[in-house]
Order: structure tokens, then sequence, then C-alpha cells
């Protein structure tokens, strides 16, 4: 790891992970911190983090994506001929720790390797 960044450990949707993801701002909330995201403004985002409003279910289309990571994941590696490992925990700026980065996996052995899983 840079001496830029540092990695805290918490395994993705636990609630040590949700609550470090509250306290800044990770790709999935830059679209709506910038009022481009069709699914989210920048006040809701707002309210989301401050907790001024209850915590969302989780969507079909997103409950989908958790489901089939793994199985994208693995799809990956077969093509590539890579090793992946999950990345468990969020990356964020030491100068300015509410920057973080929230990773699905990363290609064993390479140190700028980082895989982002996406499903439709």
């Amino acid at each position: 790891m840079s001496k830029k960044f540092e990695f805290v450990k918490a395994p993705q949707r636990s609630p040590e992970w949700l609550e470090l993801r509250r306290q800044g701002l990770g790709a999935s909330d830059m679209a709506a911190v910038m009022g481009v995201s069709p699914y989210k403004t920048p006040y809701q985002l707002w309210a989301e983090k401050t907790g001024a409003t209850p915590e969302q279910k989780v969507g079909a289309a997103a409950n989908r994506g958790v489901i089939l990571e793994d199985a994208v994941a693995l799809y990956y590696e077969q093509e590539r001929g890579v090793k992946l490992r999950k990345s468990n925990g969020i990356v964020r700026l030491k100068a300015q720790p509410r920057i973080m980065a929230s990773l699905d996996r990363t290609i064993f052995g390479e140190p700028k390797g980082i895989v982002e899983v996406k499903t439709s």
C-alpha cells in the first residue's frame, strides 16, 4: 500500500463496512455529488450520510449484483488467466480519510491491479 493510502479492514456489507462508507465519499457517491445521478440527488446523498433519512433497502438490481459478483469474478479469472482477491475493506487517503474506495477485487501480484465487478 502506498504511503498516501491506508487500508481499513472490514468485510464488505458488514455493519463496520457500512459505517465506514457513511463516514466519507466513495466512487459510488460521485454521480450524486456532481448532480448527474439518475438515482439520487446531492441532497438525498447528504441525508443518507448524515443519518437524516432511514437506510434504504437494497433494490433488486443491486441484490442481483451482490449475488452474481463471485461468479463474474471467477469468469474474469478464467478469461484473463489471473488470480483475484477480495479486498474486504476500504482504501482511503491518509491526508483526507473521507475520500475512499471500496474495491471489489485486486489482481494478486499486481500492485495496481484493481477489478470492479459489475453486472447488468
